[in-house]
């Protein structure tokens, strides 16, 4: 696929109507699919994270990076790269560029902002999060942040959603529970990180099709 065609799509597509939930919730664990599901109640803490999109191999990649272990309830998982709003940061997208900045070392002015998401409420730590979707006209050189930072994931785009199936993982108070998973260099990618991609993944097929 031309990249120049697939930048252009998805920046207008990012402009219009997205998917939204009903995208989410193809990723969504069956304990979120309830009432508690939609709120975005306005005590939650803002945060954005990067879908950073690049060439890599025959198409375009991503990346994912496993957090380090600590006491937080996202210890070890995998993740998008960002993290909480600080007061200077004026906008998502600030939040995103800064937090993988920090993290896995990729500088701001590199990165083409190309539009957002749906927000997306995380019961569990009372996050609200943005994603915020980026471009690079290179793969990166990844500098991590080793405090936050165990390893990244690098992955093609189309192998990620054809690993889409489910897998046994701990959800804290709900135990042990299936749940719909992409596996991603051996590791499992699930909740809010799976439901995410899951949005970006429907408008990346759709420009696939319109190809």
């Amino acid at each position: 696929m031309d990249i120049e065609f697939y930048i252009k799509a998805l920046k207008s597509k990012l402009e219009k109507q997205l998917p939204g939930i009903e995208a989410q919730k193809r990723m969504a664990p069956t304990h979120r699919i309830n009432p508690e599901y939609e709120p975005n109640p306005e005590n939650a803490v803002q945060s954005a994270v990067l879908v950073l999109i690049f060439p890599y191999k025959s198409g375009l990649g991503t990346v994912l990076m496993e957090r380090t272990a600590d006491t937080s309830v996202h210890s070890k998982q995998i993740s998008l790269p960002g993290g909480k709003a600080e007061d200077d940061d004026l906008m998502p997208e600030h939040t995103a560029l800064r937090e993988t900045w920090e993290e896995i070392g990729v500088k701001p002015e590199a990165v083409e902002v190309l539009g957002k998401l749906s927000s997306l409420f995380i019961p569990v730590s009372n996050f609200t999060v943005i994603p915020v979707v980026g471009f690079l006209k290179q793969m990166p050189v990844f500098e991590l942040n080793a405090k936050e930072v165990e390893l990244v994931l690098v992955e093609e785009l189309d192998e990620i959603i054809n690993s889409a199936g489910t897998a046994e993982v701990f959800a804290g108070k709900f135990g042990v529970c299936t749940v719909p998973v992409y596996l991603v260099g051996g590791k499992t990618v699930w909740g809010a990180t799976a439901m995410i991609l899951a949005e970006f993944f429907t408008l990346h097929l759709q420009i696939k099709a319109s190809y």
